[in-house]
């Protein structure tokens, strides 16, 4: 039986609670790879593991997040990206829709269920790629 690599989750997230909550809540639910990064730096030195998607904060240490994500995007043009962010500026939402990022979260009583929400639907599409990679 071959054995199907994991999806791979990338967190960039300063606060180590909101981080650890998400990667454990997710690592529970699903068979997932889970990398938690507190600074853009961080991310981008290690998008060679090649992450199936980001999930971004926007105030972070040195790189904010929109600079985070440009440079993901240089490197990276297809990568899936999310911001998860306390931030509710409009215009914070708007630019890093602008800059590639396919959704943006707000941080708020709901958040964390609308991440599990999109991570299980990449899950299911991720399990559906490979299951047809496997029949042909």
């Amino acid at each position: 039986m071959l054995k199907h690599p994991k999806l791979a989750i990338f967190i960039i997230e300063d606060d180590p609670y909101f981080g650890t909550l998400l990667s454990d809540k997710l690592r529970n639910m699903y068979d997932l790879k889970m990398y938690i990064y507190e600074n853009g730096e961080d991310c981008i030195k290690n998008l060679y593991l090649n992450p199936d998607i980001i999930l971004l904060d926007h105030l972070l240490p040195g790189m904010d997040g929109i600079k985070t994500l440009q440079e993901i995007k240089k490197k990276a043009p297809d990568m899936s990206v999310v911001f998860v962010s306390a931030q509710t500026s409009a215009e914070i939402a708007a630019r890093s829709i602008q800059y590639g990022a396919m959704d943006y979260i707000t941080k708020d009583r709901g958040s964390l269920q609308k991440v599990i929400d999109l991570i299980a639907d990449k899950v299911l599409k991720y399990k559906d790629d490979k299951t047809s990679d496997y029949n042909l």
